[in-house]
């Protein structure tokens, strides 16, 4: 497999092209907050001004693991960041990266990060359930955004067996979702949306 390193703004940009050419994205965290910034991480002027949890960073990082995402291919993540900072591999794993890479003096340190990151993660979904499987919603409609795979599948297979109406809003349509919902007797719709970019999704399910 071929991958191509994301370590330029402009490759975020053009990295729906991308997608279409290599089999994955490894993002190399320090020089993409190095060039996104502008700055030297190595002069001893600016340096202290480096940081991969740059509002600008990070969106340039989601956009990167959303774009893999949505075309199906893998990305990772090279740097010291997930292992120095644990808010840091905490967005990575809500994010859905597949792989993060370390050094090996920061091994240890940065599996603990990311096994902390998950364990929340986890616990959160495992609420979300219970609270939908402890609530009717017979003749109620369910809008699940991103509904289609992972947790969001779950999420709405919870919605349809509290008798729900559930309304699947995601980029790309999953039909064993749609047959398994019907399948037990639900109702389910789906409509095609990148939710990321829509700004009102209620609205748009209403219309």
């Amino acid at each position: 497999e071929v991958y191509v390193m994301i370590e330029i703004p402009s490759n975020v940009l053009m990295a729906d092209e991308f997608a279409k050419l290599f089999d994955g994205f490894s993002i190399g965290s320090n020089d993409l907050t190095q060039l996104t910034l502008g700055l030297d991480r190595d002069s001893a002027l600016v340096s202290y001004l480096f940081s991969e949890e740059n509002p600008a960073v990070k969106a340039l990082i989601k956009e990167t693991i959303r774009m893999a995402k949505r075309f199906k291919i893998k990305v990772g993540l090279c740097g010291q960041a997930p292992s120095d900072l644990p808010q840091f591999a905490k967005f990575l794993v809500n994010e859905g990266i597949d792989s993060i890479s370390f050094n090996p003096y920061a091994l240890k340190k940065g599996i603990k990060n990311i096994l902390k990151a998950e364990k929340k993660n986890k616990k959160k979904n495992f609420n979300v359930i219970r609270s939908i499987m402890e609530t009717p919603f017979k003749n109620k409609v369910a809008i699940v955004t991103g509904g289609s795979f992972g947790i969001g599948q779950v999420t709405a297979l919870a919605f349809a067996k509290k008798g729900a109406k559930v309304v699947i809003v995601d980029w790309k349509e999953n039909t064993e979702t749609l047959d398994l919902i019907k399948n037990s007797g639900g109702e389910a719709l789906f409509i095609q949306c990148d939710v990321s970019k829509s700004t009102d999704v209620k609205a748009m399910v209403e219309k």
